[in-house]
């Protein structure tokens, strides 16, 4: 990609569920062997744009696991379904999932999940204006992530003070929820430290005021 691209990953359903390739046994990572990983299946939480859709894929992708974006049986059906199917009926432990650490609580105990049998994994990112600024590009285009089949540079984008406002809000709202969340995480992970590079999602492009972006997100914060 060229200069155009900045580190603002996704945070969204993932449905295609033939994209990894699937085995019994998970097999050696590619890369970001520190995670080491201990045990399967894996369960990833993270409030919204903090690259956790990216990170199950990367996961899915070294350790030949099948991928689970937002299993929910209302909102995602057709994911819960083959998560059920996958889980308890095949008895495979070869996945990994992504939950929204603001539905978490809500994952744990309405699907019964036993998470003494996950490797758990909490995701956070440490510049919140720029995930705050993520939020609200993705909401105003209606584009939560990006693949290296429809990667399209941003041009200016309508800055409404609002709608920033309120991303904000939910950002900072979905950040409080994900520190709450009372689990001993096996990995407490940061997107700046991440390499969530693999074969399909690409970094969205950042508009050309994307500056005065930030800077209007910050003065909201700096209010507060």
């Amino acid at each position: 990609m060229t200069g155009q691209t900045v580190g603002v990953w996704c945070n969204g359903n993932t449905v295609d569920f033939d994209s990894t390739a699937l085995g019994s046994i998970p097999g050696t990572p590619a890369i970001n062997s520190y995670m080491n990983i201990t045990k399967f299946p894996v369960l990833i939480t993270s409030p919204a744009r903090c690259g956790s859709t990216a990170l199950l894929r990367k996961i899915a992708f070294d350790y030949n696991l099948k991928e689970f974006g937002e299993p929910h049986a209302l909102v995602s059906p057709k994911v819960f379904w083959k998560l059920t199917e996958f889980s308890k009926i095949k008895k495979r432990s070869d996945y990994v999932i992504k939950v929204m650490s603001g539905l978490f609580d809500y994952y744990h105990s309405y699907y019964n999940y036993n998470l003494d049998n996950f490797f758990t994994i909490r995701l956070r990112r440490r510049n919140i204006i720029e995930q705050c600024a993520s939020y609200y590009i993705a909401r105003t285009i209606n584009k939560w992530h990006s693949t290296i089949h429809d990667f399209t540079s941003l041009d200016f984008i309508a800055l409404d003070y609002n709608e920033i406002k309120l991303s904000t809000d939910l950002i900072l709202q979905a950040n409080i929820k994900n520190e709450a969340i009372n689990h001993n995480f096996n990995l407490e992970l940061y997107y700046e430290d991440l390499d969530l590079s693999n074969p399909d999602l690409v970094k969205n492009s950042k508009p050309k005021n994307y500056q005065e972006l930030l800077d209007i997100i910050k003065a909201d914060i700096d209010q507060r």
